[in-house]
């Protein structure tokens, strides 16, 4: 079976919706870094960041895998392949964010103590 477009087509279109993606991206920061207070702008990129992070981790080339076995496989065994990728990307993903969280907010505490104790270190 021969497809319409091939390679290029594929490749234009990939190019594309990264540029519009960074684009987009891009206009959101510059407006947000114009309307709102540093602080907040900086612990939104952080949080963006690191969704963007473990996103990428939990991922555990699970896409790749698809790509490549997908197509030699009857539909199926097809199916039955994308259920488990998705229960095995969903769970470390859960997983890595229950972890995340959880030092998140032990560092939290952490940070604000140092900042009370440097606070309390200025007035003297």
């Amino acid at each position: 079976m021969m497809r319409r477009g091939g390679i290029a087509s594929s490749f234009g279109s990939l190019v594309l919706s990264q540029v519009i993606g960074t684009g987009l991206g891009f206009a959101f920061w510059i407006t947000a870094a114009r309307a709102v207070a540093p602080e907040h702008v900086a612990s939104a990129s952080a949080a963006v960041a690191a969704m963007l992070l473990l996103g990428n981790l939990t991922v555990l080339g699970c896409g790749t895998l698809l790509l490549t076995e997908l197509p030699l496989l009857e539909p199926d065994r097809q199916r039955a392949l994308i259920r488990s990728v998705l229960v095995v990307v969903g769970s470390a993903a859960v997983l890595a964010g229950m972890v995340w969280s959880l030092v998140g907010v032990h560092r939290r505490s952490f940070f604000t103590s140092v900042r009370l104790m440097e606070t309390q270190s200025a007035t003297w």
